[in-house]
């Protein structure tokens, strides 16, 4: 008995011992994407898991006009791109950036593959502009959206290498965009104004087989709600609806699983959250409360807290020197953040990597494994 005691307390002790000298999971990580002279810096798409991000270099300072977009990677660093090119997106292997670029005399999406090549996406006929908004898990489908000058008027697009830009089949017109896709390519996300710009918006999520569904919101609405994130499987879509509590009606955060709502609440004191990103599994979820710099996180367990608390709570020491936090984007594995830390003078772009919440519950399991042993002898 006693030798199966201490079995089971060095079985405990060597998890112990690796859960406390593993690798990169063990501590917090947080990277500042810096920024030239004079600019600022927006951290806009992460990798599935959160070593490359997407952004682009705001000229505020400068007095340029000029919005280059940048590539950054964890222990390698920015790489900024040498034209008008602000990115928005980042494929899930880190491989492919997308955004907007003008690209022979034409502002229209673009794609920058791994040997730094910027390929135009081009435009929709009939429209004058175009953007890529976000691309699946390889870079092979960009999404994003087509307008026409000093109009209302766009249109949400799917581009593929084979097929070229195309408008979304069954599309109703209007004011549309294209936000999110699945990492298969499959699923398209997005809000459109069906018919008119005097419509109600839809969020949609959009198939070549089932066209436009749109979804309702917590309330039961199908005007209203935006759609701006899908999951990589396709099954977590985010954005805002209507939703209600205890101080009434309000547009809030929303996670919709398989197409059924979910409201996800509001801060203490917020009239009005956003969803923007959403990890894999769908258990954690990023937007912005009232505005930018007040930003959340949503998990199952803890519900909606401030993004700060949650990152400071998981062992994140920010610079005292930027108080204000803008959360723009999520890791596929729910462990990365990225946005932008500020203050009134200074706005850099940020990713944040927190330890997997599973090493710890690891070792609490076995160490209350051990305990109940001894104990039952």
């Amino acid at each position: 008995m006693r030798l199966n005691v201490a079995k089971s307390f060095f079985v405990a002790a060597a998890a112990f011992s690796s859960v406390l000298t593993a690798p990169a999971a063990a501590q917090p990580r947080l990277d500042l994407v810096g920024h030239p002279p004079d600019t600022l810096s927006r951290v806009t798409g992460l990798s599935y898991d959160g070593r490359a991000a997407s952004g682009w270099i705001d000229p505020f300072h400068s007095g340029s006009s000029v919005t280059p977009g940048f590539r950054w990677e964890r222990d390698v660093g920015r790489v900024d791109f040498p034209v008008e090119s602000p990115a928005y997106g980042i494929s899930g292997n880190s491989a492919v950036v997308v955004g907007t670029s003008v690209i022979s005399s034409k502002t229209q999406g673009y794609r920058r593959l791994a040997n730094g090549t910027i390929q135009g996406l081009g435009v929709l006929g009939g429209y004058d502009t175009g953007g890529a908004s976000a691309t699946n898990f390889d870079g092979s489908v960009v999404v994003g959206t087509c307008g026409v000058a000093d109009s209302p008027i766009n249109e949400p697009f799917r581009w593929t290498p084979s097929t070229g830009i195309r408008k979304l089949t069954g599309s109703p017109g209007g004011y549309g965009q294209a936000n999110g896709v699945s990492d298969d390519g499959n699923i398209v996300v997005g809000t459109i104004d069906p018919g008119s710009v005097l419509n109600p918006r839809r969020a949609f999520v959009w198939t070549e087989a089932n066209r436009f569904t749109y979804l309702t919101d917590a309330i039961g609405e199908i005007d209203g709600p935006g759609a701006w994130a899908v999951s990589g499987n396709g099954r977590f879509v985010v954005g805002e609806g209507g939703q209600s509590d205890a101080g009434g009606l309000f547009t809030g955060a929303t996670l919709w699983d398989n197409g059924v709502p979910l409201g996800l609440g509001r801060l203490p004191g917020s009239s009005f959250t956003r969803a923007l990103d959403v990890s894999d599994d769908g258990s954690v979820v990023i937007g912005p409360a009232d505005n930018a710099s007040n930003s959340f996180i949503w998990t199952p367990g803890l519900g909606m807290v401030k993004a700060r608390t949650y990152l400071e709570n998981n062992g994140v020491v920010f610079p005292s020197d930027l108080p204000f936090m803008t959360l723009t984007c999520v890791s596929g594995d729910g462990l990365s953040f990225g946005g932008t830390l500020g203050s009134n003078t200074d706005s850099i772009g940020f990713v944040v990597t927190i330890p997997e919440p599973g090493s710890v519950m690891l070792l609490v399991s076995l160490l209350g494994l051990s305990h109940r042993r001894y104990r039952s002898r």
